[in-house]
């Protein structure tokens, strides 16, 4: 639901035709779905193509605004220039350890032939190359040139403060606390208590209702119309206000 705004379940029935197991269905293959000439929806995977009833997929979306009446529309769309520029980034930062074909430097000899700048090459490699060879002179009769292209390096592309620009925007977008994804650098006991606090009510409670609402809505009556699909709550009591509270009428507390 939150990457692309689908949620596909296909129903397996027992004999009595209820509703016993769920298979989710990845939302990519569903291809095609039922209209006002057709009840089915058409499913495709590799080798596997299959046209399924409406009536055993349960279908979960949140509505595109755009188009409320076709397919999902998830949070990491709406993110999707957030997510590639920072994987574009990655590849980059990556890219700089393989050099992109690109030298430290290049001595330049006009005068020489190719066997001659083999042998410069195969010289300067053996006397100059290594950790215990640094520091030493070369000589040469020759009047070199050396050409040194610019240097790209994590700290002058500014890679790092990017990447860390885009990671704060997708959080705020998801609502996380920086706290529940290990990135403390600004947190303190009270930041990281609250955040179990502000994680679950304001990130799972509410996708946990919507999802209980759609199952009482689309599943409940199939096995009964009386039946109302709930969750346990699991977000955590607010200490600070329940101490405060005690604190304004302790009277009214007893053990």
């Amino acid at each position: 639901l939150d990457l692309t705004g689908d949620s596909f379940w296909l129903l397996e029935r027992n004999g009595f035709g209820a509703p016993v197991r769920y298979w989710p269905i990845p939302p990519h293959w569903v291809v095609d779905l039922p209209n006002a000439t057709k009840s089915f929806y058409r499913i495709s995977w590799q080798q596997w193509q299959a046209q399924i009833q409406q009536d055993q997929i349960l279908w979960i979306h949140e509505l595109s605004p755009a188009n409320p009446y076709g397919r999902g529309h998830g949070i990491i769309q709406a993110l999707a220039d957030e997510v590639s520029t920072d994987e574009f980034a990655a590849k980059h930062a990556s890219s700089l350890f393989f050099n992109r074909a690109s030298p430290e430097f290049v001595v330049m000899d006009p005068e020489a032939t190719a066997e001659e700048l083999k042998i410069y090459e195969s010289n300067w490699t053996a006397r100059l190359q290594g950790l215990y060879k640094a520091m030493r002179p070369y000589f040469v009769n020759r009047n070199l040139e050396f050409w040194q292209p610019s240097q790209q390096n994590l700290e002058n592309l500014t890679l790092v403060p990017l990447r860390k620009f885009e990671r704060d925007i997708q959080l705020q977008t998801w609502g996380i606390p920086p706290e529940q994804l290990g990135q403390i650098e600004n947190s303190n006991r009270a930041t990281s208590e609250v955040s179990d606090y502000i994680f679950e009510s304001r990130v799972v409670r509410p996708r946990r209702r919507f999802l209980a609402d759609e199952l009482t809505l689309k599943r409940a009556p199939q096995y009964d119309d009386r039946l109302e699909v709930t969750c346990v709550d699991t977000t955590p009591r607010d200490k600070e206000y329940e101490l405060s509270f005690v604190k304004v009428v302790p009277a009214v507390f007893t053990v």
